[in-house]
């Protein structure tokens, strides 16, 4: 399996064996919609620290501004307090047998289980579904069973909240909902009718 990640010129593009293929969130959101309206400001804000995230999980010291404080003091407060084991920070997935990509946040032990988590600024109702949706890629790239997932809420206040661990019929469930959305979106895709 190819797997290239193209976001020259905020392409924001998967390649999969040479072929495009949909993000996981584009999928959802596309079959689901965007459940988290928010500004072209506030989506700028969420990737910068969704990069300082990623930079915090690999221990990796970088410099920010005042105003980003407290969405670090809550993802460091995170890993103080939770203290998962990270296996894969910011990894590249991909499904062949579903023709889908993605990139999730967290591959972690927690409570020795493999886990897939995902850094949010505001939740949703389908945040369950993207983690699902990145679980079957993995598995299917790396091999491993995923037995549950979680998305780590960061708030602007220092803090963080982390949601309930999604896992067993929870987690089959979600999984189930993601593949529906990709076999809509396909259809959609086929019929011209994609946004």
């Amino acid at each position: 399996m190819n797997l290239v990640f193209n976001d020259k010129d905020d392409a924001h593009q998967y390649l999969l064996n040479a072929a495009e293929v949909p993000s996981v969130t584009t999928v959802i959101g596309e079959v689901v919609g965007h459940i988290i309206r928010a500004s072209e400001w506030h989506m700028e804000r969420g990737r910068i620290h969704h990069a300082c995230y990623a930079l915090i999980a690999q221990g990796i010291d970088f410099k920010y501004s005042d105003y980003s404080e407290p969405w670090i003091e809550g993802c460091r407060k995170f890993f103080r307090e939770v203290n998962p084991e990270i296996l894969g920070v910011e990894q590249l997935v991909a499904s062949e047998k579903y023709q889908y990509a993605g990139t999730l946040d967290l591959m972690v032990m927690l409570n020795k289980k493999l886990t897939v988590l995902d850094f949010k600024n505001t939740a949703s109702g389908t945040d369950a579904m993207q983690c699902a949706g990145y679980s079957i890629a993995h598995e299917e790239m790396k091999g491993g069973k995923i037995k549950q997932v979680a998305t780590v809420q960061i708030n602007g206040d220092g803090g963080y909240k982390m949601t309930e661990l999604v896992k067993g019929s929870e987690l089959l469930r979600a999984r189930r909902e993601f593949l529906a959305c990709r076999a809509v979106y396909e259809i959609k895709n086929r019929e011209g009718l994609l946004k």
